[in-house]
């Protein structure tokens, strides 16, 4: 909370020691200071959340729109994820239906393609908890039907395993296919997928880590699953494909793009492939 700078996600890391590895710090700007330091704090956290509660009480008012869009561009730009939250749906702590200036509200963020948008005294402590989530997702799910802005233009793709996830949503949207499959260990191909933001495109992630299915709950676009991963990688992606056909509704014969490891004669390698779902 009110992060001022980088060197105090620095301090926290340091201290975290060798569980910094797999613990995510997300940097709440909430002052001037953090706003000022906007650009080291992206860079150095592993995502952002726009506190505008105390945001708006520490700056004027009429600032936070233009520093909530400020700090997507820069979350797009680094592949950060980012979170917004407080008072998404204020007046449903006491109303079962929120106002239509909450509404437009939710729908910028997702707009803005934010990786989660957040309650707090909605759920908390508001009367209509249940209802304040199922609004939300309404909303969501309605404005995800249209593009959002276009700041992954600016992402920075330095990576060879961005590089290969821009290819697999390229290849998805050319021929129409509805989904790419990574097989990965670490989150990093599911979050280099998210990165991209793609529209009508959803990303199927395969781990064996409970700690990193946990971690890519949070980004955009991103379905986690559990499972175990085979030596021989095909018999992961095998597994997967399964798995899309008997609990995500694939149809056999459907077309999905696979980012996964291969053996090759000199061990392995990362591949894309267009592979097929398999019939019963």
């Amino acid at each position: 909370s009110f992060v001022r700078n980088a060197e105090a996600i620095r301090e926290v890391r340091e201290l975290l020691g060798e569980s910094a590895e797999h613990i995510k710090l997300i940097a709440k700007i909430e002052n001037q200071e953090g706003v000022d330091r906007l650009k080291e704090i992206v860079k150095e956290a592993d995502g952002v959340m726009v506190a505008r509660g105390d945001l708006g009480i520490e700056v004027e008012m009429e600032e936070v729109p233009q520093i909530q869009r400020r700090i997507a561009f820069l979350c797009a730009k680094y592949g950060k994820r980012l979170i917004v939250a407080t008072q998404m749906l204020e007046s449903m702590i006491e109303n079962p239906v929120p106002t239509r200036a909450e509404v437009t509200d939710v729908a910028n963020a997702v707009f803005e393609q934010t990786d989660a948008i957040m309650l707090s005294g909605e759920t908390s402590v508001g009367k209509y908890p249940v209802g304040s989530v199922k609004t939300l997702a309404r909303i969501a799910r309605r404005t995800e039907d249209f593009p959002g802005v276009n700041y992954t233009e600016k992402l920075l793709k330095g990576r060879k395993g961005q590089h290969l996830a821009e290819s697999a949503i390229q290849i998805a949207t050319n021929l129409k296919i509805r989904a790419v499959v990574v097989i990965t260990r670490n989150g990093r191909g599911a979050a280099y997928l998210s990165n991209l933001r793609p529209h009508k495109i959803n990303i199927y992630s395969f781990t064996n880590s409970p700690r990193v299915l946990s971690s890519m709950t949070l980004y955009r676009g991103v379905y986690p699953f559990l499972m175990e991963l085979q030596e021989n990688p095909e018999g992961s992606i095998q597994d997967a494909l399964r798995i899309l056909h008997e609990k995500e509704g694939f149809e056999p014969e459907e077309k999905v793009v696979v980012l996964a490891n291969i053996i090759t004669g000199e061990g392995y390698c990362t591949s894309l492939q267009i592979r097929t779902i398999p019939t019963v």
